[in-house]
């Protein structure tokens, strides 16, 4: 099938109409359910695992949100996408770390609620991908490499005891609509 035929079929790029900028990729309803099964799973584990949320309060929505995220670029980029559950050592989308935030944090991230996190634990050469919500419409902002992420970052938080990094979305490269999905691929390393 051809990319034109595949945009069609799941969704669309095109350019966002206000800010935050970025390329808006559109997810189907039926993608939006995939997505947040897949979220509750994640949320479920996390649960059983007795682990904490990384940011905000909203355990399952996080994971929700997330899941979307990952599944819009997945599906942009014809990565292929494995939904982990249970597992948060390996990466989201082949290389990439994909980062989704929500239209508006919750206290006491509001003034980052825009800024693309780097976790200590992102491997120096991972290229970190900044998505906005909400769902269905998700906002491909841009993305940065790791290392270059905490080079730049504006700011440093401590969060439950890990030195996070937030990145403004002003230091991150860009994506053009035109070249979103064979962006995502080579970031991924399957170009």
């Amino acid at each position: 099938m051809s990319p034109a035929a595949d945009a069609k079929r799941s969704g669309a790029a095109t350019p966002a109409p206000a800010y935050p900028t970025g390329v808006v990729f559109t997810l189907e309803p039926g993608l939006c359910v995939v997505a947040q099964a897949i979220g509750l799973l994640r949320q479920a584990s996390a649960i059983g695992d007795m682990r904490r949320n990384a940011f905000d309060g909203d355990d399952v929505g996080s994971h929700c949100l997330g899941a979307h995220g990952e599944l819009a670029g997945s599906i942009a980029g014809r990565i292929f996408y494995h939904p982990r559950v249970g597992r948060i050592d390996c990466r989201d989308l082949g290389r990439l770390e994909v980062r989704t935030r929500p239209p508006k944090a919750p206290p006491p991230l509001d003034h980052l609620w825009n800024d693309l996190p780097i976790e200590p634990k992102d491997p120096d050469d991972a290229p970190v991908v900044l998505v906005y919500g909400p769902p269905p419409h998700m906002t491909f902002v841009g993305w940065i490499v790791a290392e270059e992420g905490r080079r730049v970052a504006t700011v440093a938080r401590f969060i439950y005891g890990r030195r996070v990094r937030f990145v403004p979305p002003q230091k991150l490269h860009r994506f053009d609509p035109a070249t979103l999905g064979a962006t995502l691929r080579r970031l991924a390393g399957e170009a």
